[in-house]
């Protein structure tokens, strides 16, 4: 190692020897009032993932008490909190203590490392991913040791992703750097499997998920995101225990490519959900969102990997006013009342990621709910806007009590005798569009929307956050947003165009204080008053009154998200 890569070495862990202010030729680390800055670089698009009991999904075989005796063995670990930064590392702080207890630099930025220490060095993203933590087994039948595994992409960062054993945070050391370190996927591993002319590895922004397939092995699942040398929308399926010794083979990865037309033109899979519809333990389907606004189905429940290629499924083709619908969100899927299931998510991309956004492709982007299985079958078909139910809101401003007004939204009367047969959308405003998952609660649907602004950070945002019965696509019959801001939701949150109460309206859409992420819902200790609580791009912390939701309406509508 040169003197100078081990002086970039030492920077990137803080040491600040060689830095320009005390004689040495590496970038300063100061404020612009000439007092030291933190040494961490900046945390953007990664989202931290706390880690503390061991928790997975896994349903254990008769007699099988493996997964009791490590979860015992590792109670009482250090709980952590792991984030991408973009200082070139995945950090991992001790959650008590703040303290600083692993970091790792993944072989996939060594080669941009030392920009960081140029003088005339400008922002760029490293480790921007968000982790995902999750036990797993080793094993090619999934029958071997457990361990706690974090895996991650790279988000803007660069393309691939990897993953590490964060199973005790007791063993966290340099000597023990390589036990750590389990592999990395990069499009040069991707040409390996594959084939030169066949790189589909692309910039991946949304979580991994961690899962059992049917075959019994554990897997690290994921879209092959953004802008890879191939431009087509792929699923990725790695086994754990893949890439020995940085070398992935055929048997290590699966690669599922949809073969239709629409998969092309510079297209990507941004974000995937997968389910266990038969309660096993082990994934056998899952649903893929792309930069082109489909929604293609992936049949995982063969036993046999080879099973998996043959049976893939163009669901929903996202076009509105002749232009496709950027996916980048999320996707909620639940069981339907009626039976099936629901598959909701909205379009629209963000600009500072460099995605193809709708003011790219000048259209406007749209909330879907999409159904199949309808009578126990798969569909054969594809939807479109054209198949759905179409909804269209209407504004107003309301009194608050502080004598300030809100913006809300509200639906015409929606049908509610019968079920849209094949379910429904709500087409947005402007550049309005849906960044952020959306969350399935009961018979509500609750999304937030944002309203790119022009100001340093978000700080100009603007965005809604919307909350519609998941079935019809309507308002409920009272209303369920404290639109006024009294800290209480009743009939003073409805709509009244007139002043003889008979027209009524309940928004569905109450404007937010910049735009949020959607909310977290925290039930108040007596049951009666539910909260939304949820960080915006402004840095301020939203909060709204939600009435309760029916326990009634708690029944097994959805599925967790395994991960």
């Amino acid at each position: 190692m040169t003197q100078r890569l081990q002086n970039v070495v030492g920077y990137i862990r803080g040491d600040t020897e060689n830095e320009q202010r005390n004689g040495g030729g590496l970038r300063d680390r100061l404020w612009l009032n000439g007092r030291e800055s933190a040494r961490l670089g900046d945390f953007i698009g990664s989202r931290p993932y706390l880690v503390g009991v061991p928790n997975t999904y896994y349903v254990p075989d008769e007699g099988d008490t493996s997964y009791a005796e490590f979860r015992t063995a590792q109670r009482t670990r250090a709980q952590m909190l792991y984030v991408g930064g973009n200082d070139g590392m995945l950090h991992g702080f001790d959650a008590a203590t703040g303290v600083e207890r692993v970091a790792y630099v993944p072989g996939l930025v060594l080669e941009q490392l030392p920009e960081l220490a140029d003088p005339d060095y400008r922002h760029r993203y490293y480790v921007d991913g968000s982790p995902t933590v999750l036990d797993a087994r080793h094993g090619e039948a999934g029958t071997g040791a457990w361990f706690s595994l974090l895996t991650s992409g790279l988000g803007s960062g660069g393309k691939g992703l990897f993953a590490l054993d964060v199973t005790d945070p007791a063993r966290f050391s340099e000597s023990n750097a390589s036990a750590l370190a389990l592999w990395e996927y990069d499009p040069a591993d991707d040409a390996a499997v594959f084939g030169e002319d066949d790189q589909q590895l692309g910039y991946i922004y949304n979580q991994p998920s961690i899962v059992r397939m049917e075959n019994g092995r554990f897997a690290v699942v994921v879209g092959n995101g953004y802008a890879s040398e191939a431009g087509k929308a792929s699923l990725y399926i790695l086994f754990v225990d893949g890439g020995a010794g940085g070398n992935w083979s055929s048997s290590d990865v699966m690669r599922l490519t949809p073969s239709a037309a629409d998969n092309s033109g510079d297209n990507g899979m941004m974000t995937v959900s997968l389910l266990d519809r038969d309660e096993d333990g082990r994934v056998d389907l899952a649903y893929g969102a792309d930069l082109q606004g489909n929604i293609w189905r992936f049949d995982l429940s063969s036993t046999d990997p080879a099973g998996w290629e043959g049976h893939i499924h163009q669901l929903f083709s996202g076009i509105r006013a002749g232009e496709r619908q950027v996916i980048t969100s999320t996707l909620e899927v639940g069981r339907h009342p009626d039976g099936g299931l629901m598959v909701l998510f909205g379009t629209g991309g963000e600009e500072n990621y460099g995605l193809p956004t709708t003011q790219d492709r000048r259209t406007s982007d749209s909330f879907y709910a999409v159904r199949d299985f309808v009578d126990g079958v798969a569909r054969s078909d594809t939807l479109t806007r054209a198949d759905l139910a179409g909804r269209a809101f209407h504004q107003t401003t309301l009194d608050d009590q502080d004598g300030s007004s809100t913006m809300v939204r509200y639906l015409d009367d929606v049908d509610t005798s019968r079920y849209p047969e094949n379910g429904w959308y709500l087409d947005l405003a402007g550049t309005e569009r849906v960044v952020d998952g959306p969350s399935l609660r009961g018979n509500r649907i609750l999304f937030s929307s944002l309203i790119p602004g022009y100001g340093v950070c978000g700080a100009e945002d603007a965005g809604y956050l919307y909350e519609l019965n998941a079935w019809y696509g309507s308002a409920f019959p009272t209303p369920v947003l404290d639109v006024n801001g009294d800290g209480k939701v009743d009939d003073q949150d409805s709509y009244y165009p007139s002043s003889d109460d008979t027209t009524r309206y309940v928004p569905v859409a109450i404007a937010t204080d910049g735009a949020i992420f959607t909310p977290k819902v925290m039930l108040d200790d007596d049951g009666g008053q539910e909260t939304k609580v949820s960080a915006g791009t402004n840095g301020a912390l939203t909060k709204i009154a939600e009435a309760p939701l029916n326990s009634m309406q708690l029944g097994r509508v959805t599925w967790r998200r395994l991960e």
